[in-house]
């Protein structure tokens, strides 16, 4: 039997910016875990952003895709966060993917295309403060 692992981790370096790390397979088996943990950490960046510490500046939710090791779909649980973020004024950046650009299928490449990517989470958090 194939034990499908996928591994997730939550940090809020400043508030109003969540970072989320995604680790090894990112597959239709997995990606429901995913899309349940960005749907949560969604809300929290919509709460977090009434807050007075955190209403004047966007909130941002950063996707650190640098651990998946295989993208054998799952990659559509990104778009419907964007959707979702869109919707609550919540920037969504994916990042751990500019380096593996030509290594991604051609649909997937296509999907990223559609968000800000940066290099690393680091280099979004940096933005997403500016």
């Amino acid at each position: 039997m194939l034990v499908e692992s996928l591994i997730l981790a939550v940090e809020e370096p400043v508030a109003g910016v969540v970072v989320v790390r995604v680790g090894g397979e990112l597959n239709r088996g997995t990606a429901p875990r995913l899309a349940r943990l960005l749907d949560g950490q969604l809300d929290h960046c919509v709460a977090v952003h009434d807050t007075p510490a955190t209403i004047d500046r966007r909130a941002h939710l950063i996707v650190d895709l640098s651990g998946v090791r295989n993208f054998a779909g799952g990659l559509s649980v990104l778009r419907q966060a964007q959707y979702t973020a869109d919707l609550a004024d919540v920037g969504v950046h994916l990042t751990g993917l500019v380096a593996r650009a030509g290594l991604l299928p051609a649909w997937a490449a296509e999907l990223m295309a559609q968000f800000n990517g940066f290099p690393t989470a680091e280099d979004a958090l940096t933005a997403a403060l500016d």
